[in-house]
């Protein structure tokens, strides 16, 4: 059983201009890579308005987490990252981002460093159903985790592509998601490469 704690406030500085803070603390929650953690965040924020239809966000976070069956893997993780998100007037929206990543841990071994690059579509059909598409790429480097390439040992170097297509639909409070969600994954060490497919059907109601 997880649990989390998460405390927000924000601030309307100008006409197109926000900013807010993110505080958050989880015991046993899943963290990016899908370990479990007990983790505490602060987040900042700056919302700016470019125009009616155009959004940018900056963002930066700085983590303190910690494994309890693995006490080499505790450690401090901090990112920035660029949001931009433009909605059309038919109702479809598209976002992007890009995020820079350093996790700092006990053991040198599990220190890296992330780039990511995400991408997502959403477009009506219809008055009550929407199609979602998203694209995310990641590019993480361990340079103290080595691994022999013709004989030459290197650091590993791994890359993810995780695609996404879902539908949802929505009528009378309740909510219908539907996902497919395959993932690769590409390193220099040949035994880390693996490719998974994840389907999901989601149902919640609103009260």
């Amino acid at each position: 059983m997880s649990q989390r704690l998460r405390i927000s406030a924000t601030a309307q500085l100008a006409r197109a201009l926000e900013v807010g803070l993110v505080s958050e603390g989880s015991l046993k929650g899943s963290a990016e890579d899908r370990d479990v953690a007990d983790q505490v965040a602060v987040l900042p924020r700056v919302d700016l308005r470019l125009s009616d239809r155009h959004r940018l966000r900056l963002v930066g976070a700085h983590r303190w987490r910690r494994y309890p069956d693995a006490p080499e893997q505790h450690a401090r993780n901090a990112y920035g990252a660029v949001e931009l998100r433009q909605r059309s007037a038919d109702g479809s929206t598209w976002e992007g981002e890009a995020r820079v990543e350093r996790n700092a841990a006990r053991g040198d071994r599990f220190d890296y460093r992330r780039i990511t690059f995400a991408t997502a579509y959403s477009a009506p059909l219809g008055q009550r159903s929407f199609l979602d598409i998203e694209l995310k790429y990641r590019d993480q480097r361990y340079p103290n985790r080595f691994v022999a390439v013709e004989d030459v040992d290197v650091p590993r170097h791994d890359f993810r592509w995780e695609p996404a297509l879902g539908w949802r639909w929505s009528a009378w409070g309740n909510d219908l998601d539907v996902r497919y969600e395959p993932e690769r994954r590409g390193s220099n060490d040949p035994d880390k490469h693996f490719v998974q497919h994840l389907v999901s059907v989601g149902i919640s109601r609103r009260w």
